[in-house]
């Protein structure tokens, strides 16, 4: 399917935030006539064009959301110019818009969310049958191929994208930020090539409720991760903070990303996820942070999500650890949030002593069997994490 024949799916845009201006929204109103999110009496005169406007498959125009977070202002560009058409709306199973389909369970609404980035559309396709109906807000960090996008079609869509790759702290922020601006509570964040079963999402929202009900503050609440049946991934080893409960939960220092259910109340309290880490143990710091400001993570030890981490590798290299199986540039990012996450101050002592020493046992391994030339990022990371110099990678790792 080509470009246009994509963009010709679009029936009703709808545009993010709602404190646009009038001026600013004028011709972004022509496509919300009925939902208040764009201006529909500026937008009249564009009535007649909608037909031509649609089959463009682009609009060449940014947007700025802001949120008012802990006392300050933070703003979060949406781009949503692309030459795929990738606009924030909503698909229907059969291709057509539809009105976004809402979770409710017991006053809670609820989503999944997921960063893209060269995802596997063969993958989305499983993630996305087990999300069938469900709200799914997806941030394309990139070029995303068409593929990949209708691969999402079973869920209720909601798509943002930016024209390059800002890493993934910043994608999971747009997520949060534009699920909280439609009035979601609670928030599941995946991986791209996660596979949530059929019903998780409600499961752990209705689980999350239940302790909030009882005066517990869930910062998260997340299934079990577990590696898939096909390849060979590294299993998760979790580390309880304390005795598994009576209920099943077990509280964690942090959860996994993939698959947790964020309470969108804590999100705000704690604050957003650190843009300047990019990526590589951004779940890590926002978990010690929200137990710091008295939230709590937990395990569902009784849910399971198939999850893949790291790289494959064959049976024989199972026991590969993974500083010999990433990229150089993510052994850098490892290296260097390893070492900024140690500097913080509401990080206990006793993780950044394990962290460090964990970092500079693999860092052994690698001296001893990486490829020549591979402890460079490594050491690049290590300085940049002691100076304090974070965002994207250095141009001459990427």
């Amino acid at each position: 399917m080509n470009v246009d024949a994509v963009a010709s799916r679009f029936r009703r845009i709808r545009y993010l935030p709602k404190d646009l201006n009038c001026a600013s929204r004028t011709l972004k109103g022509a496509f919300a006539f009925d939902d208040g999110w764009g201006c529909s009496n500026c937008a009249r005169p564009f009535r007649p064009l909608l037909p031509r406007i649609r089959m463009i498959g682009a609009i060449f125009t940014g947007i700025r959301s802001r949120h008012q977070n802990s006392g300050r202002r933070r703003s979060v560009k949406v781009d949503v110019a692309s030459r795929m058409g990738i606009l924030p709306t909503a698909f229907g199973r059969d291709g057509s818009a539809m009105t976004p389909q809402d979770v409710q369970m017991r006053g809670a609404r609820a989503c999944a969310a997921v960063v893209l980035y060269r995802p596997d559309p063969l993958l989305l396709v499983r993630q996305a049958e087990g999300l069938r109906g469900c709200p799914l807000f997806a941030f394309a960090n990139g070029p995303v191929d068409v593929e990949a996008i209708e691969a999402l079609a079973p869920t209720a869509l909601r798509l943002l994208s930016s024209p390059k790759n800002v890493g993934l702290a910043r994608g999971l922020n747009a997520v949060m930020e534009a699920a909280a601006h439609e009035g979601f509570t609670h928030v599941m964040l995946l991986d791209q090539d996660s596979e949530p079963p059929t019903g998780i999402l409600e499961t752990l929202t209705e689980r999350s409720l239940a302790l909030e009900s009882q005066g517990e503050k869930i910062a998260v609440l997340a299934p079990r991760l577990v590696p898939p049946q096909d390849g060979f991934y590294k299993p998760l080893r979790y580390e309880w903070r304390g005795k598994p409960r009576a209920d099943g939960l077990a509280a964690v220092d942090f959860a996994p990303t993939s698959g947790s259910v964020v309470s969108v109340g804590a999100y705000e309290a704690v604050g957003p996820f650190r843009d300047d880490f990019f990526i590589a143990g951004i779940d890590v710091e926002w978990g010690f942070r929200a137990w710091d400001r008295g939230w709590g993570s937990h395990i569902a030890t009784d849910l399971a999500v198939p999850h893949r981490w790291g790289e494959a590798v064959s049976q024989d290299e199972l026991g590969k650890a993974q500083i010999l199986r990433h990229s150089p540039v993510r052994n850098y990012y490892y290296a260097r949030n390893v070492i900024a996450t140690a500097r913080l101050r509401h990080v206990p002592l006793r993780w950044r002593a394990k962290s460090c020493a964990g970092l500079f046992a693999q860092i052994g391994l690698l001296a001893l069997k990486g490829q020549p030339g591979s402890l460079r990022p490594v050491r690049t990371g290590l300085h940049d994490g002691f100076r304090g110099r974070l965002g994207p990678a250095p141009a001459s790792l990427a």
